[in-house]
């Protein structure tokens, strides 16, 4: 008795890939950033960083030097089966270094608290003003205009280079004064300035507006983060 021999084919099963990553470093410009890949059933991997630059490495690490915010996104691929999946994670970057550049004025007191005028012999005064330090001992930056009046505001003053503060806790200050140089110098008032406040209040934007006591002195600060 004769037997069939019947042909079987053995079909061969793959899981499907799972693209699963995390990451690791300071999030801080410049932010030094290891991306750890965690997929399963994969062998070929492409990675989007939101910033215009890719990767097939399987665990990159890059430096982010603009803050932003990124959506990384990794695409895990298994080459037997062309089969592939994707996982997409936000990723926030956040500037590490606060340039203040310039001081726009927008309102002085034109009067003294009694109500008289800062000169006495009918001139407008003599505004200066001064960027200090938190110990107030050190003026980082100083500009003077004579003879000011209501229809020059706003006033602008730029920062010829840049200041770069560092400590973000502290408290600088701008000081407003009525130069009556050589005999003195009458103080207008103060409006103070703490990089983390601006940051919980308005976030990391351009320009900021900022009030001194009683609104007797309103100005804004144009700013750089890096």
């Amino acid at each position: 008795m004769k037997s069939d021999t019947t042909n079987r084919i053995l079909t061969v099963s793959y899981p499907d890939p799972i693209a699963i990553f995390s990451w690791s470093g300071n999030t801080v410009t410049p932010a030094n950033i290891s991306f750890n890949n965690l997929s399963q059933h994969a062998d070929r991997f492409y990675w989007d960083f939101g910033d215009g630059r890719t990767s097939i490495q399987e665990e990159p690490s890059i430096t982010f030097n603009q803050y932003g915010e990124f959506w990384i996104i990794l695409i895990a691929s298994f080459s037997v089966t062309s089969e592939a999946d994707a996982a997409e994670r936000l990723l926030t970057i956040t500037p590490g270094a606060f340039y203040l550049e310039a001081v726009t004025v927008d309102e002085i007191p034109f009067t003294m608290p009694n109500g008289t005028a800062w000169d006495n012999n009918g001139t407008t005064p003599d505004l200066q003003w001064d960027f200090c330090n938190p110990s107030d001992n050190i003026i980082l930056s100083t500009q003077t205009l004579t003879d000011v009046s209501p229809n020059d505001f706003p006033i602008r003053w730029t920062i010829q280079t840049p200041y770069n503060i560092s400590s973000w806790n502290s408290v600088y200050s701008f000081k407003f004064y009525d130069d009556d140089s050589p005999f003195g110098y009458e103080f207008m008032g103060s409006v103070a300035c703490r990089v983390n406040s601006l940051i919980s209040s308005g976030g990391y934007v351009q320009s900021y507006s900022l009030n001194g006591a009683n609104n007797t002195i309103r100005l804004r600060i144009s700013v750089q983060w890096r």
